[in-house]
């Protein structure tokens, strides 16, 4: 077992690892060769990079070459490798990851699985529909898990751009690290990926309304009272319908529970 508690299996092993020191450290710009060393620069550098891509994401199609982009920001500052796909066989906690040669197709089919569920063509406003199309885009991309390091934080920057497209946003810092595993673990023999999109559920909330642009105005009660011409009588009949629209975006997360 290596540094980062992946294993290798089949034929691949430290020896034909390119992205690894012989002493199974991963391969960095600063030549660490300490795990504990490199773990800590590595969240720092990476966690600088991450406040970037929330700042100005990268825009793509949630594809391989997507994801290559995200990891490669991500990780520039640390491994010559960023962006590059694994090219040996691995596995952690008794997950087998998909061998090196099907990633490009199961990559193919998760873009088709994207357009099937709907989620690269049309809106999905409901929660539930949501998280469970969303579920299952999350455990099949843990499962192809395309880099030698790093495939949790990139598969959480794809799923936070996904999650936007559909006016939602997801928290994870009450998802404790071991729910997320188990989740990743199930999704390998339950296609439907239920527990990864219980998780998205339970971390999704709904984008407010930015009401200082053109997309807030348009997507407000007030405006689609406008619209109808069912405007109230009250002179206060604008914050009226702001504060309603507040209220009830609120109330539908108030009783989620954390996990």
């Amino acid at each position: 077992m290596n540094h980062d508690d992946h294993e290798y299996y089949g034929s691949s092993s430290i020896d034909d690892d390119p992205h690894v020191y012989d002493n199974g450290v991963l391969k960095n710009h600063f030549g660490i060769r300490s795990t504990a060393e490199l773990g800590e620069v590595e969240a720092s550098l990476s966690g600088l990079r991450g406040i970037e891509l929330h700042e100005n994401p990268i825009s793509g199609r949630l594809d391989l070459e997507h994801a290559k982009k995200i990891h490669h920001h991500l990780f520039q500052d640390i491994y010559p490798w960023a962006g590059q796909v694994r090219s040996v066989d691995i596995a952690k906690g008794g997950t087998l990851f998909l061998p090196v040669e099907k990633i490009e197709e199961e990559f193919d089919k998760l873009s088709s699985y994207l357009s099937e569920s709907g989620l690269s063509k049309q809106r999905i406003d409901n929660e539930k529909e949501f998280s469970s199309a969303a579920g299952i885009y999350l455990g099949r991309l843990n499962l192809i898990h395309p880099f030698r390091e790093g495939n949790g934080r990139t598969q959480r920057q794809l799923l936070r751009m996904l999650a936007q497209e559909h006016g939602f946003k997801i928290d994870w810092s009450g998802t404790s690290p071991e729910a997320m595993k188990r989740a990743c673990i199930e999704a390998e023999d339950d296609p439907q990926c239920k527990a990864a999109g219980k998780l998205i559920f339970l971390a999704q909330s709904r984008i407010k309304p930015d009401l200082s642009s053109d997309n807030g105005i348009l997507n407000s009660k007030f405006f689609k009272m406008i619209e109808t011409g069912n405007l109230p009588k009250s002179n206060d009949f604008i914050s009226e319908a702001l504060s309603s629209e507040d209220k009830s975006m609120d109330s539908e997360y108030e009783s989620k529970p954390k996990l």
